[in-house]
């Protein structure tokens, strides 16, 4: 007999994953850049060669925004350790 409810018999079978972080989703990202630029190497048609740029430009933006993000971050960390030092408190 089948499953009654095979949608509700995969969710079951997932695992939840853990929340990723910005140093996972860089190298994730990255190595998506590599990708579309290997394939950007090697298409042989216009219209792959077309599609393998707008994917670089489009990682190459949010590739750029994730290195901001984490340059603020650990700018923000250091002022918090030194604002804490400073009040004899403990790291947040």
């Amino acid at each position: 007999m089948a499953n009654p409810n095979p949608y509700q018999a995969r969710l079951a079978q997932r695992r939840p994953r853990k929340p990723g972080d910005l140093r996972q989703l860089t190298r994730v990202l990255w190595r998506a850049i590599l990708e579309a630029e290997e394939i950007l190497m090697n298409a042989g048609d216009a219209e792959l060669k077309l599609k393998a740029i707008h994917a670089l430009s489009q990682c190459a933006g949010q590739y750029r925004g994730l290195i901001e993000v984490g340059e603020f971050e650990s700018r923000l960390k250091a002022l918090e350790d030194a604002k804490a030092r400073r009040n004899g408190h403990a790291s947040y």
